[in-house]
């Protein structure tokens, strides 16, 4: 069992990673894997000695560096061990983006040490509550990432739905054997039917959890927004596993129903109000492990068999965990308050604001998790770019950049031309609201224009107008091919081509003309009485102006 909760370390690896963006995703893997490993150091020097070593009733003074621990006792040092090392990875997710490396360091020392030195049945107390208060104390004091709660901005989302689709799954799969292997044996009376109530329950109070977040998220009971969110789903879950921790294995199947849908709205409500006070936790760390934990520590006391309030029990359990949830939060919050207030007056605790913006990935480790030169496609960039150039046997200045080929969620690409496309828009040009690709609305067509897939028929600025009209006359797409509408600035109205129908034109706004195509504007344009338009006729049987097939093809040769 001890071996399914470490890998629960991966579940929050990737869950982490994909909730931050992807400039810093190289950077949330590192801390994970480097909590691991300041765990098991620490841990072994001073943290089972001072959870489990002999001496006064407050912590032990034996057993430092596991010097006098017998060999049966090493796998119960394990799996306490892993235990302890959750509570401190708990904290990076909600300080994701923006806290120190060397302030993550101290921390993991820190809550490794000193976290483990009350316990209950899986951990709502030691484990998810004292990793939940001190996320909550280090998001406060570190503050909210930049731009996070600005009045014009949309918000800041993760990179990576699926990759924290993946963290969150192996979470839900370590959490049976998280709760499930707190019996810690197999093979004394009673202990199969303990480990089976403990999963099932788990499972039970999960699903329960889960399906409460997504309805309260989805109504707006809580005053947040209306869809169906699968994030909210998936840590309404983690949260309803959480809050079933210290009574798993004690708690009617019932219990632990009522125990996951009041963990639902708890999350989804503590979920609002931290956006409320402007408590950036990019990962609900805060709402999903110190909510559940708090709530698992009330429940066990209310719903567990024979000795529970809601059975008449004397309420003696509900004093002492309230107490102990209420120590806790003390012992762990002022902790964390010293600890990080001390490192935010020296400095260590945020990284400057440059390193924010662009992303550490890159500039603390020098690791991009996305590399571009591992991300551009090669049939794009040798077939259309490379391959269009050399047929004609000239050079326009729009040939693509091997460097500029970035990943989504990343800088836009810059200049990238497919023989003749370019993501280089037109000055001005209006931006689409409403696109569904991987960048930027400014780049992509708006639709009312759009008729080529989202990619610009423009040249870059610096092209003079004779070598513009040279490219359009070298490089215009067939005349089946769908063409593209031109930049707006180059648009004519309804008036230009229809100068005597005053009754068509009602609408005060111009009208563009239909199936225009941007061409150099270096022949004349023919008078209303010359040849034949393409449009055919107009409302009062004129032949319309324009430039016909004919002409266009004579003017370019």
């Amino acid at each position: 069992m001890g071996t399914i909760i470490f890998f629960m370390q991966c579940g929050f690896a990737f869950l982490e990673a994909g909730a931050v963006r992807s400039k810093n995703t190289t950077n949330i893997l590192i801390k994970n894997i480097l909590d691991v490993f300041i765990a098991g150091i620490a841990y072994w020097l001073v943290g089972y000695a001072l959870a489990f070593g002999d001496g006064n009733g407050f912590c032990g003074e034996t057993m430092w560096a596991t010097v006098g621990l017998s060999e049966e006792r090493l796998a119960f040092w394990f799996f306490q061990f892993v235990f302890a090392a959750t509570a401190a990875t708990i904290v990076s997710g909600s300080m994701a983006e923006r806290c120190n490396f060397h302030a993550y360091l101290i921390y993991s020392v820190i809550l490794t040490v000193r976290g483990s030195a009350y316990q209950d049945f899986a951990g709502s107390g030691v484990v998810h509550l004292t990793g939940g208060i001190a996320a909550l104390v280090g998001a406060i004091i570190l503050g909210p990432r930049h731009g996070r709660f600005d009045s014009d901005s949309p918000g800041i989302r993760g990179h990576s739905v699926p990759l924290a689709a993946l963290g969150g799954f192996i979470l839900l799969f370590g959490f049976l054997a998280f709760n499930g292997g707190s019996q810690a044996s197999i093979s004394q009376p009673g202990d199969a039917g303990a480990v089976a109530r403990a999963i099932v329950n788990t499972v039970i109070s999960g699903s329960f959890s889960g399906i409460t977040s997504l309805i309260v998220y989805r109504t707006g009971v809580c005053g947040v927004s209306n869809t169906w969110s699968f994030l909210m789903a998936l840590n309404g879950a983690l949260a309803g596993m959480v809050a079933i921790c210290a009574g798993c294995n004690v708690l009617p199947i019932w219990g632990s129903c009522v125990t996951g849908i009041v963990a639902g709205v708890l999350f989804i409500s503590i979920h609002t109000l931290l956006d409320k006070l402007k408590v950036d936790d990019p990962l609900d760390a805060v709402a999903v492990h110190m909510g559940g934990g708090l709530w698992g520590l009330v429940a066990v006391a209310l719903f567990q068999n024979d000795n529970g309030i809601v059975f008449g029990g004397s309420g003696e359990v509900l004093a002492w965990n309230v107490a102990g949830a209420l120590a806790i939060m003390a012992w762990a919050g002022g902790l964390c308050v010293i600890m990080f207030g001390s490192l935010r007056l020296v400095g260590w605790l945020r990284v400057p604001i440059d390193m924010e913006i662009q992303g550490m990935d890159i500039l603390k480790h020098g690791e991009p998790a996305y590399p571009a030169g591992s991300w551009e496609e090669k049939q794009y960039y040798n077939k259309l770019a490379y391959q269009h150039n050399h047929n004609h046997n000239h050079d326009d200045g729009n040939s693509s950049d091997r460097n500029n080929y970035l990943p989504p969620n990343m800088s836009v690409p810059k200049g990238i031309g497919l023989g003749g496309m370019s993501w280089n828009p037109p000055n001005n040009y209006p931006p689409n609201q409403h696109h569904t690709g991987p960048y930027p609305p400014h780049y992509y067509y708006n639709p009312q224009y759009s008729s080529t897939g989202g990619m610009y028929w423009t040249l870059p600025d610096q092209h003079k107008q004779k070598n513009r009209d040279r490219y359009y006359r070298q490089h215009s797409p067939p005349r089946s091919y769908p063409q593209p509408p031109p930049p707006p600035h180059q648009m004519t109205t309804t008036s230009e081509f229809y100068p005597n129908d005053e009754e068509t034109n009602t609408n005060t706004a111009p009208r563009v003309r239909p199936n225009s195509i941007p061409r150099p504007r270096t022949y004349s344009r023919e008078s209303e009485e010359g040849h034949k338009g393409r449009h055919g006729k107009d409302s009062k049987g004129q032949r319309s102006p324009g430039y016909s097939n004919e002409a266009f093809e004579s003017e370019s040769q």
